[in-house]
């Protein structure tokens, strides 16, 4: 399967554009700031947000969601990432107390409905430096944290009954005074559980991917000669009786033009 199969949205968070539909963020002051693929969003802890439109895109209850974060400390209990989490859905945010049945250091819990709190103990996150995180849910049975292409797998408390309401930014509901400081990047949606092949491809070795999730492979091109494939250093072509050098060659491939070099 696919990498864009049953990708509901995804925002590089270079500008506030749904890169899959309609669903586009309003900005509540944060900033933009190089990201870890080129600009992200940054957050101040103060009054930065950023929300979706109320709608059906995130109405379900198995999903998976992608996100580059960079958090700048560790005040507890702040959501960086929230869908209707204290009516029927669910947020993540930060664990420092040892609360919750959290351990002991930075940790992030999954909280279903405002009320069930699920850390995830073996997972600590760091400030000052990107990591790569994924979160699937499958319908109330499973759900995972992955930090870095790695599973911290915990078991579930309730379910969750799904929702209209918009994705959240930087706090877990509009207009609240517990603001998330940090960096987005990146954040997809999906209404699927995503495999780990497939979160092992987002993290991409520490470099990231962004939509539409291809990679250029090619890093060379070669002609045949003689039955022997031959490196091309440079190419030139003929204008007017004039030779040309050619600066970068592209070849398309379902409609879609890719850089060869």
């Amino acid at each position: 399967m696919a990498l864009i199969t049953n990708c509901e949205a995804y925002w590089k968070m270079e500008n506030r554009t749904d890169e899959v539909g309609s669903n586009d963020l309003t900005n509540s002051g944060a900033s933009v700031v190089a990201g870890k693929i080129n600009n992200c969003y940054s957050f101040d802890g103060d009054t930065d947000e950023m929300k979706s439109d109320d709608n059906n895109y995130f109405n379900d209850t198995t999903f998976s969601i992608s996100f580059w974060i960079k958090f700048d400390y560790t005040t507890d209990n702040r959501y960086f990432v929230a869908l209707d989490h204290s009516g029927d859905g669910w947020g993540l945010r930060t664990e420092t107390n040892e609360s919750h049945g959290a351990d002991a250091g930075n940790r992030i819990c999954l909280v279903l409905k405002g009320t069930a709190t699920i850390p995830f103990n073996s997972t600590t996150f760091t400030t000052g430096t990107w990591e790569h995180y994924v979160l699937t849910y499958n319908d109330g049975s499973a759900q995972i944290l992955y930090k870095n292409g790695v599973a911290d797998s915990e078991s579930s408390a309730s379910t969750i009954d799904g929702t209209t309401k918009g994705l959240v930014l930087g706090t877990f509901e509009e207009g609240n005074t517990e603001n998330w400081a940090g960096d987005l990047d990146e954040i997809g949606y999906w209404s699927r559980v995503l495999t780990s092949a497939e979160v092992t491809s987002l993290y991409n070795s520490g470099s990231g991917l962004t939509y539409p999730f291809t990679t250029t492979t090619a890093t060379r091109f070669q002609i045949n000669k003689g039955d022997v494939w031959k490196d091309v250093e440079a190419m030139q072509i003929n204008i007017g009786d004039v030779w040309k050098d050619v600066k970068g060659v592209q070849v398309n491939i379902g409609d879609t033009w890719k850089e060869v070099f």
